[in-house]
């Protein structure tokens, strides 16, 4: 996507602020067993901890009970499979996985070049564990991880995600390259991104084969591209 001559000024901020911050600070810490656990609303009887490989049966079978469907499922495996992800936190309720969210990596797009960014997705709880915290919870453990130094962005419903620091991305010069509702698109920014400017934040990429995923368990999940029908957003999971 071309915005103009040079570099935007979104990337050229990123590159003075941001990513020498990220890279100084290198990666997010390992979550620790027992993150926010009681913390922040969750029931008492669930804990949030760092995924383990051995969660990622569980982690798909949450995750599509979540969204009623198996993409959102696939997705996660195939960003575990690629290498992109940064922050994977599960839900625990006795001995079951009953929620999950990932960050993983994707790219600020514009006039040629890239510049790293961060996206939120997918975040899923269990039908039956909805609307109790659990998901607010994770999220703030997968903010938290993340740290502050590159920008996450995050398509889902703004009275949900505006709670955790999540702002409408367009005023900062960043569209998604796919059709949302407006503010649906949200940027949890940091400093690289106060200076505005044109960029192109893509999503992680759908499952091989399949169309991108519609909204779903997490409150408001990434929309199919146009021509095909898109339902709204999902209410938030907590």
């Amino acid at each position: 996507m071309t915005t103009g001559s040079g570099l935007p000024p979104v990337l050229a901020a990123a590159a003075a602020a941001g990513c020498s911050q990220a890279a100084a600070a290198g990666p997010p810490p390992a979550a620790p067993a027992g993150l926010l656990a009681g913390r922040q609303g969750p029931p008492a009887d669930v804990t949030i901890c760092a995924a383990l490989a051995a969660d990622l049966p569980a982690i798909r079978q949450a995750v599509a009970a979540a969204f009623g469907n198996d993409l959102e499922a696939r997705l996660v495996a195939r960003l575990e499979r690629e290498g992109r992800v940064t922050v994977s936190l599960v839900a625990r309720a006795g001995g079951d996985v009953v929620g999950h969210a990932m960050v993983s990596r994707v790219a600020l797009v514009a006039h040629g070049g890239s510049w790293p960014a961060l996206a939120l997705a997918p975040v899923a709880v269990v039908p039956e564990r909805q609307r109790r915290g659990v998901g607010s919870a994770l999220v703030r453990g997968c903010l938290a991880l993340a740290g502050p130094h590159l920008p996450v962005f995050v398509i889902g419903a703004p009275g949900f995600y505006g709670r955790f620091g999540f702002e409408p991305a367009e005023p900062y010069g960043v569209t998604s390259r796919f059709e949302v509702p407006v503010g649906h698109f949200m940027v949890r920014p940091c400093a690289a991104l106060a200076g505005g400017g044109g960029g192109r934040a893509p999503r992680p990429p759908p499952p091989r084969g399949r169309d991108p995923p519609p909204g779903g368990g997490d409150g408001g999940g990434p929309p199919p591209p146009p021509p095909r029908a898109r339902r709204p957003p999902r209410p938030p999971v907590s």
